[in-house]
C-alpha cells in the first residue's frame, strides 16, 4: 500500500456496505456524510484493485471485475481527513 495509516485517523465506522457478503456486482455504501470521498478496494495482500473519487451520501458501485474473495474497503473523507475501513466478502 502506498499510504501509512495513522491511528488518529481511524474513527468509529459509520459506513454500511450492503449487501455484504456481496453476491451481486453492485455494492451500496451508506452512512457517510461527506461532500467528497476517495473509495479504494484492496486485496488482503495490500494490492489496490479499485480507486474512485466520488461525491457521496449514498453511492452504488459496480464491482463486476472483482473475483470471489475477501477485500478491504477504504474510504477517505476529504472533508475531515478521516479514513474508514471495512471488510468486503464477494461470493458468486
Amino acid at each position: 500500500m502506498d499510504d501509512v495509516v495513522d491511528s488518529k485517523q481511524i474513527t468509529r465506522n459509520p459506513l454500511r456496505l450492503s449487501p455484504n457478503p456481496l453476491t451481486i456486482k453492485e455494492l451500496d455504501i451508506n452512512g457517510l456524510n461527506a461532500s467528497l470521498v476517495d473509495i479504494e478496494i484492496y486485496t488482503l495482500a495490500g494490492k489496490r484493485l479499485f480507486s474512485k473519487t466520488k461525491h457521496l451520501a449514498q453511492e452504488s458501485l459496480h464491482l463486476g471485475s472483482l473475483k470471489e474473495g475477501v477485500y478491504v474497503v477504504r474510504i477517505l473523507n476529504r472533508d475531515t481527513g478521516d479514513a474508514y475501513y471495512d471488510k468486503l466478502l464477494i461470493m458468486n
